[in-house]
């Protein structure tokens, strides 16, 4: 399965490395008269959504593969708008197939697994709330998939967000562990700190090949649920240089400490 990313021409590279999500998105390649035609037939809560609920990365573009069925894949083009709900670490709560083009293919399944790949920064979006539906366009085109790969080098914002991303306790051979050079200072817990709790938290994460963590877990707890999720929120806000293996990045997870003292 393959997937590109490239953030809104306004965003900057530090931006979208912030944001990641991890995926494409691109300025439409479609028509007016073509936008126009596929935005009547969409539900009107799609293009009816109010300001801040298409986050960044805004768009998916994927390839066609084997299980695409008799789709013409070198010229066919699908279209899926999904509906999900963030968690306040990011992550995908809730996911909602609303729109597709073509939906005899097998395709929906492919478009839900890319969006649940991603990751986004409720920190970034105004009003967020843990209940508010956001909205998410998935692109199948096989032209515009090897276009956009073919035409942007290392030096641009574009990561591929669907390589193997491994299970917490799965083996991944590595010759150089992730170095952590930026440190997510979580903020202590008002409840937590009125009260003089303190806490040692063991947080494992998962660093992909850009250095970016995405996904993060409790590897041992302080034994306080606040200072617990105070420290998985800061681990996104981390970056690591990347693991090597045969001198090229993966994605691999790694566990480090955060402590949490009152002066």
């Amino acid at each position: 399965m393959r997937g590109l990313m490239l953030a809104r021409v306004s965003v900057t590279y530090g931006a979208l490395v912030a944001v990641i999500a991890m995926i494409l998105f691109v300025t439409s390649p479609l028509t007016t008269s073509a936008n126009e035609k596929l935005k009547s037939s969409m539900p009107k809560e799609i293009y009816e959504s109010p300001a801040g609920s298409h986050p960044e990365p805004a768009r998916t573009v994927l390839d066609f593969d084997n299980t695409s069925g008799d789709l013409e894949t070198d010229s066919a083009r699908a279209v899926i708008w999904l509906k999900f709900k963030l968690s306040p670490e990011g992550g995908i709560d809730t996911t909602e197939v609303i729109y597709s083009t073509h939906p005899d293919h097998g395709l929906e399944y492919r478009a839900v697994q890319a969006l649940k790949s991603a990751h986004f920064a409720p920190s970034r979006i105004t009003d967020y709330k843990p209940t508010r539906w956001f909205y998410h366009e998935v692109v199948f085109d096989r032209e515009l998939f090897n276009r956009v790969r073919q035409s942007y080098g290392d030096s641009t914002p574009v990561v591929d967000t669907l390589e193997h991303l491994p299970q917490p306790d799965e083996f991944i051979a590595v010759e150089v562990f992730p170095e952590m050079i930026k440190h997510g200072k979580p903020e202590y817990p008002a409840s937590a700190k009125s009260k003089g709790i303190i806490g040692v938290v063991w947080v494992k994460c998962l660093v992909d090949k850009t250095g970016i963590v995405r996904k993060a877990t409790i590897g041992k707890t302080s034994g306080n649920a606040d200072l617990d999720s105070a420290a998985i929120k800061a681990s996104y806000k981390s970056r690591f240089k990347p693991a090597l293996q045969n001198g090229q990045p993966i994605a691999c997870w790694v566990t480090y400490r955060v402590n949490f003292q009152l002066d």
